[in-house]
């Protein structure tokens, strides 16, 4: 198992992290985060030479969110769909 963390303070998963799954505009802060996040994958061999040669696999994203979109009523609204 790689962890990748990646964090961000003070952005809404509304705007700043909206997934193409949610439809609309995609945020600029997904968009860099599948971005380094494959980057990451793509130089494993660099980062950490103990995984040299292996193919690595992305399963999943454990998401944390903070409260920035529960200002929002709409923004809290659009967790449920």
């Amino acid at each position: 198992v790689l962890l990748v963390k990646v964090a961000w303070g003070g952005k809404s998963l509304a705007v700043d992290f909206r997934p193409p799954s949610a439809g609309g505009e995609v945020g600029a802060f997904y968009t860099e985060l599948v971005e380094h996040v494959r980057d990451v994958l793509a130089h494993l061999d660099a980062l950490d030479p103990t995984l040299a040669g292996r193919t690595p696999e992305l399963v999943g994203f454990g998401w944390h969110q903070g409260w920035n979109d529960r200002i929002d009523p709409a923004f809290n609204d659009a967790y449920e769909e």
